[in-house]
């Protein structure tokens, strides 16, 4: 009587044991993401007063560095996704920034390109919120939400590599 009480015992408090030690190590699970995953997937267009698209993929260049080259930025990006093929029908280049962008700059790529102009305090806000201090490139999914981020030395692969999985699994886009 008393080892089936123990058993029972055990079968129950175990699964507590195990949960409790895996969040005190802040266990992550089996992730294969190659960004930087945030804890808590924000709205962008809570935070700017001239919201992005919806319903599309979007790959955000935050600029606040001044001397950054957009135009190099778009070759970029369109490079990586011709390489690797990406459906460029689901996906927008967004670059918030708060120099106003040349429109000739967006036909440098075949990819849809939105340029946002806002204050250097937004950007710093949004920079805040993902814990990053300068330029940086992040995936936003179809609803809005930024999830993923990139730091802008080791982007290209490692963003295309995340947007195709993501783009894959999801429908929406």
């Amino acid at each position: 009587m008393n080892k089936k009480i123990l058993l029972i015992l055990f079968i129950v408090t175990s699964p507590l044991f195990i949960a409790t030690y895996l969040i005190n190590i802040n266990y992550k699970g089996n992730t294969q993401q190659k960004g930087i995953l945030l804890p808590k997937a924000f709205k962008i267009n809570d935070t700017l007063s001239s919201p992005i698209t919806k319903h599309k993929w979007h790959l955000l260049y935050i600029q606040l560095n001044e001397k950054s080259d957009v135009k190099n930025i778009l070759k970029n990006f369109n490079q990586i996704l011709n390489i690797h093929q990406t459906e460029k029908a689901r996906l927008i280049i967004t670059i918030i920034s708060t120099k106003k962008q040349n429109e000739k700059i967006k036909q440098t790529t075949d990819i849809k390109a939105e340029f946002i102009n806002t204050s250097a305090k937004k950007i710093q806000t949004i920079l805040q919120k993902i814990n990053r201090t300068s330029n940086t490139i992040a995936i936003i999914d179809p609803k809005g939400y930024l999830q993923l981020i990139y730091p802008t030395n080791k982007w290209p692969i490692n963003l295309n590599h995340d947007l195709k999985k993501l783009m894959k699994i999801s429908q929406s886009g």
